[in-house]
Order: structure tokens, then C-alpha cells, then sequence
């Protein structure tokens, strides 16, 4: 938003005498005897109903409290009324204006001690915050409490969409203010129905910043949160006066006011600023001097005020006729929905609603004269310990699009420019005066909080560095002075003084880096800490989704691309040192570091031992934890444990890369007792399988498959299983488990803890697409490692398929990226698949796939003879020569090589090198084992040398249906032998263990045939069948007719063509065209078709 900028010049203006406020008389303590009205109906009902409901996380209570004694002394009379029917009501109305004004003028300033002879009484609400209930240290944080007060002819409801947005915005101050105060003028709101009767026809401004300052200085709770009754208690005259003189302990107040509100606001803190910690103006009435006459001579509009409508027969007939009028339609729907319920209430039987601040009492507001100019004027005195803060009008205020606000623009950037000091002001373009009526959401409130926040902490981070400071340059040995008496020497003599041991000193000098640390996090930032610790503690799960889905990941993109999330020491202040939260809170930071950094060793030791907080914390807890996280996050706490524990192996394998540092940690963690549990495959298999049990998912699915009732299934999950924390952790644990015995090389055992899980869209796995991913992921390539090619293809397919159709929506997940590699990786595991087992189970998919790697397909389809080696598989296999030619079995098992490399998972090792053995270590680091995935690599190109000559004994097969085996011996170059025990490895090639149906287990199937070619051996006679699979039109007509329509499309909205001749001169009459002589047709030369060429208008 726009500011007001400092004028250049100043006008020169005429002094006011401006007087102070009258002294405040001591508040008469409440006894038996004493006359106490009671509630109004209305604010009773209110508070028993909807106590909780009108602001989340605060509590709201009515009470009341009597007005500053004594006031400006004046005539009270009953409110005059003016009937429609009265012929002479034009004339009364403006009498009525008239005498107002002329009795503000006449009895200005003039105060009885013993007047008025009836109290007059101040309605007020309070909104207090819930967690006070629970937590009665925590005002001893000196929180923030709020006073609001009302503009002329409003009530005190009227801001509390404005409260509603302020918190909606900002979660940080949620947690720090502590109450809220909304006070109703004494002819306003409530507190004009406790008064009815005894108002007068003055309404000195004066007398309502005193009525503020006496609620402050002996009504307002020394401690935030405490249970009050409707009347509340005055305090005594000394603790008054201690307050004015020194302010509150417990308390630090910002006032807020709007028009007349932020007049009387203003004033009561020129008068008593030590009251005040903040003060913010929402466009108040405070005007130069120089305009004091203009606001006299009728700027204000008594009689048309005096005279306004106050009655109707229902509020829905209210609502009605305010909407008719162009005043009420700018106004927010909910603060004219407030209006109507708030500042109205019933006139008595069967005469419908009124207002409860009549047109004449608003009237007599307006008739002030003098105290605007006054606060201008004293502006410069206000005590520059208090924070100042304009929210002024917008509206209207370029002097070139309307020459008469001039004037008014100049005002505007005179007030708000009156004090110079800890002074700063906002302009809400396109706004009006009524700035919280018409756009409460956007009332700027949250800036000057915040820097109220934060500069109190930055005063403190300051003493507390200057202490450190002073400390460091003395040393630790020196002594702190005995201040008591003077200094470190009495009467010549040295005295001895408690020194600070070191340990003390480190400890104040890291606190003090924390509380640095801290006031260094953007503000936005610990905004989103607060508000995602706050829905945590409530267990609000979509708030909670909400800020792991999209807020830390947004923030984490504008503010930690590349470094580090602030450590879970410097944000716990701001969450209470909530332990569960930091424990969270570490595990997003940690997996930060690993996916957008690099992880130190460090990183990696307290990444698993928060690992283990959080599970020993679920796991050993009394009972099932009362915690609710979103699903995607419980597969992401798995799924990060897991990668983190694979990081970590791949690291600890490469002694020959650490440094000396490193060498030693892990030396030192080897010898451990009982030896390193670091990342060790049994602790992380430990886990995964407690949870599995603890949550007895196991029983609960295979209660889900019999049909169970969701009754009998809670009861089969038992406590922990029945919460649905724990039993979607132990379903994405049977994941975890699928992909750590992958990692191990287990490919049986990893399809075996899956047993109870079903590949289908129904399934829980669904609901987060990464894991979805994962485990078709997974299960495809261990059916692959297991040389269930078929199974693997139909796995890779579905998949696929899924991606395909959703990845217009995935494009919108944080985890766009990962999905879409794990999809390129699954691609290049189903070419291998189907150049080993061919299918065309889907041909889209295989033409994705050829498009991707059709270069590699290419040469692992090609026969080659199984004589080739090569001397390390896991290299690119190239040849010795530039100009030698690459043999078909050079590159055909680069090509697997290179695609199986890729696309396989980083296998680890179970077993660390000897870090505790110097004298092993060193062997080991002389000759390293095996690489995992070079071992795996190996075994699979074994299996692809065994079935080299497959491909051309069937090219030769798919020639015959029957043939002589010596003519096939001769084709293939062997005797007869070989060839039979060739035709038995194609045998056994094209057989292979598929599930049927999906039915039973991942590992159940029965032995089918994967080719599209078989034979038999008669005698000497081969008999080959071949099977005629039906091709699949469907696709191939869909993909067609999309095409024909683009073109269509595109034809159609292209323009129609003319001939050149046509653009050039126009259309010429048929009758005058003269025929074209035909031209000699040549023979001989290419057709080029320029004859047919056409232009395009354009």
C-alpha cells in the first residue's frame, strides 16, 4: 500500500488554547447496596451462545463499568422523537440541530463535581484468548492487549471483522495478543440503552477519552485471562497512580480508533501515555486549525442526522432499506449484517426494532467544536516512547482528477506528518472514511503489531548482546562487580565476587546467538512456524495439510532454495518449545537438507537420531499419541526415513572419499557396545516392522478383504490399529519394507511382506500418488530381478497408464519432478522387459516408450551369439577400434547395460566397512568390494548371454511351420546337439510364473507361455505354431480422430484463399474476363505445382 508523503512546507496556523482533561473522580468500589443495571438482554443471550464462536481461539464476556466522573454538565431530557406523520417535523428537526449546536457552544467545559446526580454506565466486551486458560504463567510473556474504539453512530461490534481478518492473516498474533477490549461511547450501543434517559444534549469528546482512561487506569485486569464478572471491580487510587506513572507490568496496550474513536484515543494518550504502547488512527477526526471553521459552519450535517430513520418493522425490513441506500451498499455485507444486529434492538411490543443510538444523540456527537483542532495541534508533545500509526482514506485524493481535494489532501499529509518521530501512516487507495465498515480484510493492523513484536525483542537481543559482548572482552576469569556496593574495591580493599564458570558463559553466549538467530527469520516465516505449530497442537488436519502441501514449500522456494530452514532451536520460542512440533519441525528440516543440499556428516547422525525421537515417541508412548498428520505426510516420514538410511549406506561405503574427521566418527560409532546401530539395516527394519505390528495392519486388511464390518475391523486393529495415524503408518511400513528389501537384493522377501496389499485403485496406496508410484515402482522391478517379465510389463502398464491420465493434475504437486523421473525410469524397465519377453499389451505405452530410448531398443533386439564376455558388464561396452565396426553383442548389452543402470535402484550393502579395524580398513580400501548395483548388473547379463541366440533360432522358426532340425542346425551354423540344447533354452525363455486374474498373492502365479511362438520335436521334424494375437484398433482410432479434428480445426479458422490477382485489383465481372490461352503442356519435367500456388489474406 501507498503512503502520504511529508509535505515540504508547513502552513502556519493560529494557536488553540487548548485546555486538559478534567481530573477523573476515584470510582465508587462496588457494595451490596449498590444500584447495578444489569446486561442488556441482547449481549446476555450473546454471550451465553456464542462465546466461542465470533473470534476461534478467544472467549468472549460482557461487562460493565460506570462512566468518568464528573462530566460536562448540561440539560438531560428525553430523546426527542420526530414522527413522519407531524406536519411540522422539517421544522422541529432543524430546531433540534440548532439548539444542539448552540448548547455545545454555550456549555462548553463546565463540570460539576456533583454531576450527573444518576451514574452513567460504559457496556464493554472482551475477547480473551483460550489458551490463557490452560496456561496462567504465560502472561508474565508481557502479550499484547487490544482496545478499540468506535466511530460517531457505530458500536462496539462493528470491529470485529476486522479482528476476524487481522488474526485470519496473521497466526503469529493469535499467539500474542492476549485480550481484546471493544468499548460502546455512553449514546452508543449497549451502553445508550443502560443510559436511555439520562443523556443530555452535550457530548463532550473530552468526557469519552475520559471515560477511556478511567477503564484503564481502574478497571482493566492487572493480569491478562483472569475470570471477571459483569461489573467489573475498580482498583485502588495508589495502584492507579503507579499505572499512569509507570504502566501496566503485565500488559502491553495498543489502542486503536476510528474517526471520533481515534480523536478520543489520541487524546487519552497525550494525557496518559505511559498507558499506551502503541496507538493506531483508522482515519480519525483530527483537523488543522485552519479548518476549524469550516467544520463549524455546517460541515457536519446535524439536521439531516437529527432527523435520520431509526425505526423498522423487523431487521430483515432494516436490511432491506439500508441496502437501498448508496451509503450502506458500500459497506462489507458482514459488518452491515453486524449493524443490523448490533446497533439495533427492540422498541417494545409490537413496534418492531429502532436504533439503539438515536439520530439525536448521534447528532449531538457531531456538535463537538474544538477538540479535533486541539489534538492536532498537541500532536508533536505525544511521548516518543509510543509507536503512531495512520490508516487514512484514500479516496479521491489526486489533486488532478478533482482540483477541490486539494485542500483535502494537503490535511491529510499535514496531520499524519504532525509528529515527526516513531511515526508512519498507510493509505488505503480507493477507500472512504468508513474504512472498517467498508474493507474490514484489508485494515492494515498487522505491520505495527509486528514491529511492536519484534522491536521488543530486538531491545532485548540487544542488552542480552551487550552483556555477552562485555563479557568476551574481559575474559572468563573476571568477576561481576557487587553494584550493590560500588564496584569491585571498598575502602582499598579487593573484594571477592562469584565468578561465571565457562560453561555458564557458553550456554548465555548460545542463547544469545539463538535470540539473534531469531529476530533474522523473515517475518512471514515465523508467521507460517506459528500458525503450522498452532494447527498441529489443534489437530486441525486441513490447516495442517494446508501448510506441509503448500506453505512450507512456497516459503521454502522464496526463502531457502539453496540454504538451510532455521534450526529447531531458534523457531522453539516460537512454539512454546513444543517438543512433538520441533521434533516435526526437524524432520521437514532434515529432509530439506537432503533433497535441495548436501548433508554434512553431522546432517546425517542427528537426522537419525531424530528419526528415533519421533518413532520412539509413537512407538513407547503411553497409549496411542493424540496426533493427526495427513496421509501424504505419514508416507513422506517413511519414504524420507527410508531414502536417508539408503543416503547413508551409499556414503558409509566409500571410506576411500572421507576425510579425517568423518573417519574418525564412524570409528568411533563402530565401537560402540554392541556395535554401530547408526543407520544399520536392522534399526531401520526394527522400525518398519513395529509398526506394522503395533498397528496390526496385517489383520486389518485381511479383515478389509473378508468383508468384515468397519466395527469388527476396529476391533481386529486393536488400540494403536483403530487410529488412523497408526494405520496408515503401518500400511506405507509394508511399502517401506517392499522397497528396503529391493535396496538388500531380496526380491522374494520384498513381493512377501506385500501379501495382504492388492494392486488396485482401490487400494490405500492411492490416496498419495508418490506412493502409488512407488510401489508399482518396486513391485515391477523385482518381478523384473525375478524374471517374471510378463508380470513386470503388466506392472510398468498400469502405472503408466495412471500417469499418463493424471499428470495435468501432478503437474500442481510439490512432487511433480520425482513422480516424472520415477516414470522415465519405469519406461526404460518396460523396454527391457518387452525386448525380453515382447508383448503388445499396450501400444501406446510401447510407442512412449520407443520415443524415449528407440536407439537402445533397437540394438537389444538385434541377435548376437552368446559367445561375447566382456571383461566388467557395467562399463559402456565400446570397441577397441574408431574405425572398428561394433559388434550386435557390444551393443546390445551396452544398450541393457545403460538402461538397466538407470532405471535400477540404488542398491546398498548390508554390511559397513571395518571403520573400527585401521588395519582392515586400509584392505578394504586397497581392493574395495563389489558394487551393489554392478553385482546385480552382472547377474541380470548373465541371464541375457544364456537367451543370446533366442532371437534368431525364432526369426528362423517364424519362417516354417514345420522343418527339418539338420536344415535348421545348418541355418544357425551348429549340429544338431546345440541345437537342441538351444531350442530347450527357448523353451524355457518363453515360460514364465504370471499372476492370473490378480488373483491370490504377488508371488503366486502359474507357469504360462510368454511367446507368441511354440514348437514341438517329432523325430527329426520341428512343428512350429505361431498364435495370431488380435490387435487393439481402439487406440489407433482415437489417436487418428483427434488428429483429423485438429486439422479440421485448424482449416477452419484459417482464412479463405485468394488468388493474386484477385488481392491485387479486385474481382472482375465474368463477362470481362478474357479467357486464358492454354499453355503448352511440357513433358519431361517435374511437377512442381507453382501453377497452383495461392495467397492467403492476411
Amino acid at each position: 500500500m501507498s503512503s502520504y508523503a511529508e509535505p515540504e512546507l508547513e502552513v502556519p496556523y493560529k494557536s488553540i488554547n487548548s485546555t486538559p482533561l478534567h481530573p477523573i473522580k476515584l470510582p465508587t468500589p462496588i457494595s451490596p447496596s449498590s444500584r447495578l443495571p444489569p446486561l442488556p438482554p441482547a449481549a446476555a443471550r450473546r454471550q451465553d451462545q456464542e462465546a466461542s464462536k465470533i473470534i476461534p481461539g478467544y472467549i468472549l464476556s460482557t461487562h460493565i463499568i460506570p462512566a468518568a466522573l464528573p462530566r460536562t454538565k448540561c440539560q438531560t431530557a428525553p430523546t426527542p422523537t420526530f414522527a413522519f406523520s407531524d406536519t411540522h417535523r422539517k421544522a422541529k428537526i432543524v430546531a433540534a440541530a440548532e439548539s444542539l449546536r448552540s448548547a455545545r457552544a454555550v456549555g462548553s467545559e463546565v463540570y460539576d463535581n456533583d454531576w450527573p446526580s444518576e451514574p452513567l454506565w460504559v457496556v464493554v466486551n472482551r475477547f480473551t484468548a483460550e489458551r490463557l486458560a490452560s496456561q496462567t504463567d504465560s502472561i508474565i510473556r508481557n502479550g499484547i492487549t487490544m482496545i478499540f474504539m468506535h466511530a460517531n453512530g457505530f458500536h462496539k461490534e462493528t470491529w470485529e471483522e476486522s479482528i476476524k481478518a487481522l488474526f485470519l492473516h496473521s497466526i503469529l498474533l493469535e499467539n500474542t495478543i492476549e485480550e481484546i477490549w471493544l468499548l460502546d461511547a455512553v449514546n452508543h450501543g449497549d451502553s445508550a440503552i443502560l443510559n436511555e434517559g439520562k443523556l443530555g444534549a452535550i457530548f463532550n469528546w473530552k468526557d469519552n477519552s475520559r471515560d477511556l482512561l478511567q477503564f484503564m487506569q481502574y478497571f482493566l485486569p492487572d493480569l491478562p485471562g483472569s475470570r471477571l464478572p459483569v461489573h467489573l471491580n475498580s482498583i485502588s487510587d495508589e495502584i492507579s497512580r503507579k499505572r499512569v506513572e509507570g504502566g501496566f507490568t503485565h500488559r502491553r496496550v495498543v489502542a486503536v480508533g476510528h474517526s471520533l474513536g481515534g480523536c478520543c484515543t489520541c487524546m487519552a494518550a497525550l494525557h496518559a501515555p505511559k498507558l499506551f504502547s502503541d496507538v493506531i488512527l483508522v482515519d480519525p477526526v483530527i483537523l488543522p486549525p485552519y479548518q476549524r471553521e469550516a467544520f463549524e459552519a455546517g460541515a457536519l450535517p446535524l439536521a439531516a442526522t437529527v432527523g435520520r430513520r431509526v425505526n423498522w418493522p423487523t431487521r430483515e425490513d432494516a436490511l432491506k432499506s439500508l441496502l437501498q441506500s448508496t451509503f450502506f451498499r458500500k459497506w462489507d455485507s458482514k459488518v452491515l449484517r453486524a449493524y443490523v444486529d448490533y446497533a439495533m434492538t427492540e422498541a417494545g411490543p409490537d413496534a418492531g426494532i429502532r436504533l439503539k443510538t438515536s439520530g439525536y444523540q448521534e447528532a449531538a456527537t457531531f456538535a463537538e467544536p474544538s477538540l479535533p483542532g486541539e489534538v492536532w495541534e498537541l500532536l508533536p508533545t505525544l511521548d516518543d516512547r509510543i509507536e503512531l500509526r495512520w490508516i487514512m482514506s484514500g479516496k479521491a485524493d489526486d489533486p488532478d482528477d478533482d482540483p477541490a481535494m486539494a485542500d483535502r489532501l494537503w490535511q491529510r499529509q499535514t496531520t499524519v506528518w504532525r509528529r515527526k518521530t516513531r511515526v508512519s501512516n498507510v493509505k488505503m487507495k480507493g477507500s472512504g472514511h468508513l474504512i472498517p465498515q467498508t474493507v474490514p480484510n484489508a485494515l492494515d493492523l498487522e505491520p505495527i503489531l509486528l514491529q511492536d513484536i519484534m522491536s521488543q525483542r530486538a531491545t532485548y537481543y540487544e542488552e542480552e548482546l551487550d552483556d555477552a559482548d562485555d563479557l568476551a572482552e574481559v575474559g572468563l576469569n573476571l568477576a561481576i562487580g557487587n553494584y550493590g556496593q560500588g564496584g569491585l574495591y571498598d575502602d582499598g580493599r579487593l573484594l571477592l565476587v562469584p565468578r561465571i564458570d565457562e560453561a555458564t558463559f557458553i550456554a548465555m553466549q548460545q542463547h544469545v546467538a539463538q535470540q539473534v538467530a531469531l529476530a533474522q527469520i523473515p517475518d512471514v516465516v515465523k508467521r507460517f512456524i506459528v500458525q503450522f505449530h498452532q494447527a498441529i497442537v489443534n489437530n486441525n488436519l486441513p490447516e495442517i495439510t494446508a501448510c506441509y502441501e503448500n506453505g512450507w514449500n512456497r516459503l521454502t522456494e522464496q526463502f531457502y532454495p539453496k540454504t538451510e530452514w532455521p534450526e529447531a532451536e531458534v523457531i522453539a520460542p516460537l512454539v512454546n518449545d513444543n517438543a512433538v512440533f520441533l521434533i516435526l519441525y526437524r524432520e521437514l528440516y532434515y529432509r530439506h537438507i537432503y533433497s535441495r543440499l548436501t548433508p554434512n556428516v553431522d546432517d546425517r547422525f542427528h537426522s537419525y537420531e531424530n528419526s528415533c525421537e519421533l518413532f520412539n515417541y509413537l512407538l513407547n508412548s503411553d497409549g496411542p499419541v493424540a496426533l493427526a498428520l495427513p496421509d501424504q505426510w505419514l508416507w513422506d516420514i517413511i519414504d524420507e526415513f527410508i531414502y536417508q538410511f539408503q543416503s547413508f549406506s551409499v556414503w558409509r561405503s566409500k571410506p576411500k572419499l572421507k576425510n579425517e574427521d568423518e573417519l574418525s566418527m564412524l570409528a568411533a560409532e563402530a565401537e560402540t557396545a554392541g556395535g554401530s546401530q547408526l543407520w544399520s539395516c536392522y534399526s531401520v527394519l526394527n522400525v518398519l516392522y513395529s509398526l506394522v505390528q503395533k498397528s496390526r495392519i496385517n489383520e486389518y486388511l485381511n479383515g478389509t478383504r473378508q468383508g468384515l464390518s468397519e466395527v469388527e475391523l476396529l476391533e481386529v486393529a486393536g488400540e494403536y490399529g483403530s487410529k488412523p495415524l497408526y494405520r496408515m503408518l503401518g500400511y506405507f511400513s509394508l511399502i517401506g519394507l517392499l522397497r528396503v528389501h529391493v535396496l538388500l537384493g531380496d526380491f522374494t522377501l520384498a513381493l512377501k511382506v506385500m501379501d495382504n496389499i492388492e494392486l488396485n485403485q482401490k487400494a490405500f496406496f492411492t490416496r498419495v500418488t508418490a506412493c502409488h508410484v512407488a510401489t508399482y515402482y518396486y513391485v515391477g522391478f523385482s518381478y523384473m530381478a525375478l524374471r517374471r517379465y510378463n508380470d513386470a510389463i503388466r506392472t510398468f502398464v498400469s502405472i503408466l497408464n495412471f500417469i499418463g491420465r493424471m499428470r495435468q493434475y501432478h503437474t500442481r504437486s510439490y512432487q511433480y519432478d520425482q513422480i516424472n523421473k520415477t516414470a522415465e525410469r519405469m519406461y526404460a524397465l518396460f523396454a527391457i522387459c518387452n525386448c525380453l519377453s515382447p508383448s503388445k499389451l499396450d501400444e501406446q505405452i510401447l510407442n512412449n516408450a520407443k520415443e524415449r530410448y528407440s536407439d537402445q531398443i533397437s540394438k537389444m533386439s538385434q541377435p548376437f551369439t552368446s559367445t561375447y564376455s566382456a571383461a566388467n558388464p557395467t562399463t559402456p561396452i565400446t570397441p577397441s577400434s574408431p574405425k572398428e565396426k561394433p559388434s550386435p553383442a557390444s551393443e546390445a548389452l551396452a544398450a541393457y547395460s545403460e538402461l538397466f543402470l538407470f532405471a535400477c535402484p540404488k542398491f546398498i550393502t548390508a554390511n559397513a566397512p571395518p571403520y573400527g579395524d585401521a588395519d582392515a580398513l586400509a584392505a578394504y580400501i586397497a581392493e574395495p568390494p563389489e558394487e551393489p548395483a554392478s553385482r546385480h548388473l552382472s547377474l541380470f547379463l548373465d541371464d541375457i548371454r544364456a537367451r543370446a541366440e533366442v532371437p534368431t533360432l525364432r526369426s528362423y522358426l517364424k519362417l516354417y511351420t514345420s522343418l527339418d532340425a539338420s536344415k535348421l542346425a545348418g541355418f544357425l551354423e551348429k549340429d544338431e546337439e546345440e541345437l537342441v540344447q538351444l531350442m530347450m533354452v527357448m523353451k524355457a525363455a518363453s515360460r514364465s510364473i504370471s499372476r492370473m486374474n490378480n488373483e491370490g498373492t504377488l508371488l503366486d502365479g502359474q507357469v504360462i507361455t510368454t511367446s507368441d511362438l511354440d514348437f514341438v520335436i517329432n523325430e527329426n521334424m520341428v512343428h512350429v505354431v505361431e498364435s495370431v494375437m488380435n490387435r487393439k484398433y481402439g487406440g489407433w482410432f482415437i489417436r487418428n480422430t483427434e488428429h483429423a479434428q485438429r486439422v479440421y480445426d485448424a482449416l477452419k479458422a484459417s482464412p479463405l484463399p485468394i488468388t493474386k490477382g484477385s488481392k491485387e485489383g479486385g474481382t472482375a465481372p465474368e463477362e470481362s474476363r478474357a479467357p486464358a490461352e492454354p499453355k503448352a503442356r511440357t513433358t519431361g519435367q517435374p511437377w512442381t505445382g507453382t501453377g497452383r500456388r495461392v495467397e492467403f489474406a492476411t
